[in-house]
């Protein structure tokens, strides 16, 4: 139990975006949801328990979701899911870790928030498609305005990871810059 280390991209890449994906699913599979309006006290019938036995699904959740996340921002910003290649990005980002002491933390803020954004954003599509699914079965037209405001969503968190990507690699550069370990 000693070794295991929860940080800050843990909580807001996996953790949180892993949260959110079993809500839009409880909400999927709960046949109590027919109107927008019914998702508040559905989610209420949760008990403290199992939201404590929900943060190891919702943590493995959100790793799985993290593919999807950055898949999707590969579509948004190339038009195409990329393969990994590799690149100077890992032997820069490998220099930064032996020698870049205290410019790690807020690279690391930035590849967080990065991830956080893109798995956001596939959050935001899968339940804008649980929204036509439920708009589909009970003919509720708020999920029609609910969907749209979930694709809102899903743009404005990819064009928020597209910022912080910039960041991140304006930040690699400049501590690069720096000159570290030679």
């Amino acid at each position: 139990m000693d070794k295991i280390r929860i940080d800050f991209f843990d909580i807001l890449g996996y953790l949180v975006p892993g949260s959110a994906l079993l809500m839009v699913l409880w909400v999927c599979s709960d046949s109590q949801v027919a109107s927008v309006w019914h998702i508040f006290p559905s989610l209420h019938q949760i008990d403290q328990k199992a939201l404590l036995l929900a943060l190891l699904p919702a943590y493995i959740a959100g790793f799985m979701l993290h593919a999807l996340g950055a898949a999707l921002y590969d579509l948004y910003l190339h038009k195409k899911i990329r393969k990994y290649v590799p690149s100077q990005f890992q032997d820069n980002w490998a220099h930064i870790r032996e020698y870049g002491g205290k410019h790690i933390a807020i690279l690391e803020r930035w590849y967080a928030l990065r991830a956080f954004s893109q798995n956001l954003a596939a959050v935001s599509l899968i339940a804008g498609g649980v929204s036509i699914v439920k708009w589909w079965r009970y003919g509720y037209t708020e999920w029609l305005i609910a969907f749209l405001c979930l694709m809102a969503l899903c743009f404005l968190a990819l064009k928020r990871s597209e910022i912080f990507h910039r960041y991140l690699n304006e930040d690699i550069a400049a501590v690069l810059r720096l000159g570290l370990g030679k």
